[in-house]
């Protein structure tokens, strides 16, 4: 194997190594998944080195702080990214768009549910 083989197989493992994967499900009220929705992450950094625990953590910026996944037609999505914490946001027309943060661990996979709440009927009298 030559040295370019070499290196190129290691810089992909290390970059595997640097980012974590994001597993999630849409759910709705009655527990259905929900198919083929909008699900945005955002970037969550709050340029601060220390985390809540007190730990200095140092993060390495995504070259995108912002994209856009949709669900599968199981209602499912996963995507690769940077480690530290994002905000998921999910919409669908006829519910209230929901937003959870989520931590992201290089290496590791996160399972997130996200649920749409029941509606809640409401009368001004």
């Amino acid at each position: 194997m030559s040295l370019l083989a070499v290196v190129a197989i290691s810089s992909s493992r290390m970059a595997a190594q640097d980012s974590g994967t994001l597993e999630g499900a849409l759910v709705d009220p009655q527990g259905a998944l929900i198919p083929n929705s909008v699900i945005s992450l955002r970037w969550n950094d709050l340029g601060d080195e220390v985390s809540w625990d007190g730990a200095k953590r140092k993060h390495k910026k995504p070259g995108k702080k912002a994209l856009t996944v949709f669900t599968d037609t199981a209602g499912r999505f996963s995507v690769k990214l940077l480690p530290g914490a994002w905000d998921v946001f999910a919409y669908r027309d006829g519910f209230v768009p929901i937003c959870t943060v989520v931590t992201v661990e290089a290496g590791k996979a996160k399972a997130v549910e996200l649920h749409f709440p029941r509606p809640v009927r409401a009368s001004i009298e």
